[in-house]
């Protein structure tokens, strides 16, 4: 609501050794992951905003830089997407790996994925679908007295809409494993590998 805030300001005033070589092992991984996102962002006219959550999702980073500055700020922001890029799917998938390592537990570890995905992104649909109808009906009140309110009202219902595309679009895309979902599957498919490895050295060395 930072445009309607404007708005108001202008009109008033035992496996601890194991468990630590793999720990180190990740770190190395993510340092050369970050490395390749860090040098991917030194492109000239990206803005900044386009640069905060390159790590966990590179198709994202890809993606904001063809989109408007306040509707990615808003969806990148959001606590719903802070808490499902913050998880750890590279120890998820080395403990699946390790433990199980068949192809069947791969696939349905990156469909749990997935759907905690889609859960959070139809989470934040709804609310900003509600936020949407609530707006219209506080604007439908109160247009005929004031314009500049209503023009600042429907400035903020045009960005919501848009984020409201948006998710829906990721909604699709992240059923072919595409689109912001892509970062976390690359992680969990890194740690399964990972975890396969040490398993498979383990059972047969």
């Amino acid at each position: 609501m930072k445009i309607l805030d404007k708005f108001f300001k202008k009109a008033a005033p035992s496996n601890t050794n194991r468990n630590d070589q793999m720990t180190v092992l990740e770190e190395q991984e993510m340092n050369v992951i970050e490395d390749e996102n860090h040098a991917s962002l030194e492109q000239p006219l990206v803005p900044r905003f386009a640069q905060l959550t390159p790590m966990e999702a590179p198709s994202m980073q890809r993606a904001l830089n063809q989109q408007g500055k306040p509707v990615f700020n808003a969806l990148i922001n959001s606590v719903e997407l802070k808490d499902f890029f913050s998880k750890k799917y590279f120890s998820r998938g080395r403990h699946n790996g390790a433990n199980f390592g068949t192809t069947a537990i791969l696939r349905s570890g990156k469909n749990a994925i997935v759907a905690e995905f889609k859960e959070c992104l139809n989470h934040m649909e709804g609310k900003r679908r509600n936020k949407i109808t609530e707006m219209k009906n506080h604007s439908e009140s109160t247009k005929d007295a004031f314009i500049k309110f209503d023009d600042a009202m429907k400035l903020q219902i045009s960005l919501l809409e848009e984020e409201v595309q948006i998710i829906e679009h990721q909604l699709t895309s992240c059923e072919e494993y595409e689109g912001w979902i892509e970062g976390p599957l690359r992680k969990y498919e890194a740690g399964f590998l990972q975890g396969l490895t040490y398993a498979t050295r383990y059972r047969f060395n």
